[in-house]
């Protein structure tokens, strides 16, 4: 299995990831383990607009390689 899942997610105002979806899937197994992986990252820094801390979305692609 080889190729890219891409997971849309929401970085909160207080830093914490949201409603993390698969916007495109490779396999149930990579979806899965993509999930996985984007619930249990660290905080992230959410967005700034004119000064203030607001709520962002963000797609992250995860490239798999397996033999």
């Amino acid at each position: 299995i080889q190729g890219t899942v891409y997971v849309g997610f929401i970085i909160e105002v207080d830093s914490t990831i949201n409603h993390p979806r698969i916007l495109r899937s490779l396999h149930r197994i990579c979806d899965a383990e993509a999930l996985k992986v984007i619930t249990n990252m660290p905080p992230w820094a959410p967005g700034e607009c004119n000064g203030q801390k607001v709520p962002m979305y963000y797609v992250l692609p995860i490239r798999f390689t397996l033999y």
